[in-house]
């Protein structure tokens, strides 16, 4: 360790990971440290980050004491030498500005939200691998208090270790800190379009293999900190199996899966406290038509019992679309999720939308979920060059049932007013357009416009809405 120090004083990283695969892990920890001193940064590693760094270490001595060689990737055959250091990352910013928001008059804000991830692998073995992500979330001129949805400064967002026999080998172990994205994730996913994202401590177990993957996991959700290192909380656990076939139906991908949410401390409509074990069964499908026509579909069925009270919910997707010309492309949907009509009947009918990544479903505005909702959309994609693309879409909102609450993007109630005369919620008009340079650097602007309808101008001041943004993206 000493001399792979040396060496990577003098900039010889190939020469450090030949002395030591976790070389370049050790550099990066002296070299935090050294500046949180020297710049007074504070210092905010917990113990089970110096345990998990202790266990990596023993695991990769117990390697080298019972392969009797060093275990570094170079001793492979030429033709099987992974890469041993591998790094990168990105750097993003977005400008965002809203008036009217919540729909009250006057209420406006403008903010800049900037996000840096930096990326470390390391491959000390062509079966063994270890990748980490730290994550600087910030958010200026954000209103205060800022939530932890924006606001996350150094933190890691990813650490986990990977077994794998081969690069071919259709097996695969995940153990640690992970992103999910299972189908378009409009159930479960990395909100990546969010400042701060989202991962799991999890195990993941997935099997890959002609046209089919096997994926079985159990999980605890990470739970944002502000002022302290991310940590899971084992008391609410994820598991789940999602599998995907692509020669089942002719060009079409078709995925079933199964989620199980387990959470204490629930609090049901009756107001008893007790545990959720909610089940979520679906299938999703998409493919390609002949005449030019595309289809996509996901529908899903929830059961189990809240704090003692039975779940029946249900949600669907449904998406048709038509290429009028090799570059311009038209989209209708429609999405619809169940709601309560009866908060007080002692039965949970309110869709759970889980984990999802919603941005690029409901509207850019980001004001409404997957919950207790109707919505209908038509949509236009122009791609007049290789690096530019258009889109237009208008939205129509309608609320399931009056009953139960209007829900934001996130899941969280927002409005509910019972006496309401009409389901009508907003209509919605998206104008997007992004450019991508290369694979390191990319654009995007967009602008929305939110017209409420009656339940919104009957259950709030009613102030239309507008939401435009402005992106960048750097990818190293």
């Amino acid at each position: 360790m000493t001399r792979a120090m040396f060496a990577l004083a003098k900039g010889n990283l190939q020469d450090a990971v030949q002395f030591h695969a976790l070389s370049p892990l050790v550099f990066v920890l002296l070299a935090g440290f050294a500046m949180s001193k020297i710049l007074r940064w504070e210092c905010r590693l917990p113990k089970v980050a110096w345990n998990g760094i202790a266990c990596a270490f023993l695991f990769y001595g117990l390697l080298r004491m019972l392969s009797g060689t060093p275990v570094y990737a170079q001793d492979a055959p030429p033709d099987q030498k992974p890469k041993l250091f591998t790094i990168g990352g990105e750097l993003r910013g977005r400008f965002e500005a809203f008036t009217g928001q919540n729909f009250v008059v006057d209420r406006n804000d403008e903010y800049y939200l900037s996000r840096f991830r930096l990326t470390l692998g390391v491959q000390p073995l062509s079966w063994l691998s270890f990748r980490f992500q730290v994550q600087d979330a910030l958010a200026p001129r954000y209103r205060e208090p800022k939530p932890s949805s924006v606001l996350n400064a150094f933190d890691m967002r990813v650490a986990y270790m990977e077994l794998r026999g081969d690069p071919k080998a259709p097996w695969l172990v995940r153990v640690g800190r992970q992103e999910f994205i299972f189908g378009e994730e409009r159930l479960v996913g990395a909100a990546n379009w969010g400042n701060v994202g989202r991962s799991f401590d999890a195990v993941r177990v997935t099997y890959e293999k002609d046209g089919k993957k096997l994926d079985w996991f159990a999980s605890s959700l990470v739970v944002v900190d502000k002022s302290a290192f991310d940590r899971s909380d084992w008391r609410n656990r994820f598991y789940g199996f999602y599998s995907s076939f692509e020669k089942v139906v002719p060009r079409s991908v078709v995925e079933p899966y199964v989620f199980w949410r387990s959470e204490a401390g629930f609090r049901n409509e009756l107001h008893q406290r007790g545990r959720l074990e909610e089940v979520t069964m679906g299938v999703r499908a998409v493919g390609k038509l002949p005449a030019r026509f595309d289809y996509g579909l996901e529908t899903a069925l929830q059961t189990g019992s809240a704090a003692g009270i039975p779940i029946r919910a249900w949600a669907g997707h449904y998406l048709a679309g038509y290429t009028i010309l090799p570059k311009v492309r038209l989209t209708s949907q429609f999405n619809l999720a169940s709601g309560d009509k009866d908060p007080k009947d002692g039965r949970l009918g309110t869709f759970d939308q889980l984990y999802p990544t919603n941005h690029a479903f409901y509207g850019v505005a980001d004001r409404i979920g997957w919950r207790n909702m109707r919505e209908g959309n038509v949509g236009l994609e122009w791609r007049p060059l290789k690096k530019w693309l258009f889109t237009t879409t208008f939205h129509s909102f309608w609320l399931g049932t009056t009953q139960d609450y209007l829900y934001f993007d996130n899941g969280s109630a927002f409005v509910r007013n019972p006496l309401a005369t009409s389901r009508h919620v907003d209509n919605e008009m998206d104008i997007l357009a992004s450019y991508e340079h290369n694979k390191h650097f990319s654009l995007a602007v967009g602008y929305s416009h939110i017209f409420p309808k009656t339940f919104l101008k009957q259950s709030t001041p009613g102030s239309p809405v507008t939401a435009p943004y402005a992106m960048w993206l750097w990818r190293f």
